[in-house]
């Protein structure tokens, strides 16, 4: 069993995240190489976004 999503920032398309059997993946384009990383913030961290931390 897995899931993928799209992921945007600001209305711009910046990949797919998703988790299936080997882990967490990111994948930069429809028909790209998946990134592997062991946790979700670490593959969206892959496709370039940073999360926003208030102070």
């Amino acid at each position: 069993m897995g899931f993928s999503t799209k992921l945007y920032q600001d209305g711009r398309f910046v990949g797919f995240v998703g988790c299936d059997q080997q882990g967490w993946y990111a994948r930069p384009r429809q028909y790209g190489v998946n990134r592997v990383a062991p946790s979700a913030e670490l593959v969206i961290a892959l496709l370039g976004v940073r999360a926003t931390v208030a102070a």
